[in-house]
């Protein structure tokens, strides 16, 4: 038996983090976007690009064309992804989004979900 995840999961929800981040799912399969307690979301809320939003609990992004997304995070940092065509969840904490000038992706959605 498998302690590892468990201890995981336990420190990172004694430290107060909000997420446990990518990770495998029940059957040992990845990866998944789950938060500590993979509760399901209650909403979406639809962002538009350079509008800032509350931050919620993460992010979704559905892709047409490849290339690169920027998301602001809650604190003011930024982290570029880049994207593939389909739709892609991340855990993150974002206020708003970019497509950079260069290499930029083609999306029809970005959501916050909550």
């Amino acid at each position: 038996m498998r302690s590892f995840p468990l201890a995981t999961a336990l420190a990172l929800a004694l430290s107060g983090a909000a997420f446990a981040g990518p990770s495998l799912d029940t059957n040992g399969n990845g990866p998944g976007v789950y938060d500590l307690e993979s509760a399901p979301f209650l909403g979406f809320v639809a962002m538009t690009q350079g509008q800032t939003y509350t931050a919620q609990r993460s992010v979704e992004v559905d892709c047409t064309a490849a290339g690169n997304i920027v998301f602001t995070m809650a604190d003011g940092s930024t982290r570029t992804r880049a994207l593939t065509v389909g739709t892609t969840q991340f855990p993150y904490a974002v206020t708003s989004w970019t497509l950079p000038g260069s290499g930029a992706a083609t999306v029809s959605g970005v959501y916050n979900a909550k």
